[in-house]
């Protein structure tokens, strides 16, 4: 177990030394100067927005379905009955 963590922490310190040097290389370079601009022609893509119209839909609720039959004189347990079903 401790092999793998000397392996890791060498492996992590080889890449770092790695990209610190290539870090420096890039910095040392002076091929590309902040006040000379960007080489090359820039191409810029607009888009041109057109007027449309919103178009909504006018939606109408569907009826709800009739009572089923066989569930009229149906009850719930602890509810009680309607008074007009009482009544008769």
């Amino acid at each position: 177990m401790a092999t793998r963590y000397f392996a890791s922490f060498g492996l992590g310190i080889v890449i770092t030394l790695i990209l610190f040097f290539v870090m420096q290389a890039v910095i040392a370079t002076d091929e590309a100067r902040l006040d000379e601009g960007a080489k090359g022609k820039l191409l810029d893509f607009v888009r041109l927005e057109e007027d449309q119209e919103l178009q909504t839909k006018q939606r109408k609720p569907k009826p709800p379905p009739p009572p089923d039959e066989r569930c009229r004189g149906h009850h719930w347990p602890g509810t009680a009955p309607h008074a007009a079903e009482t009544q008769n």
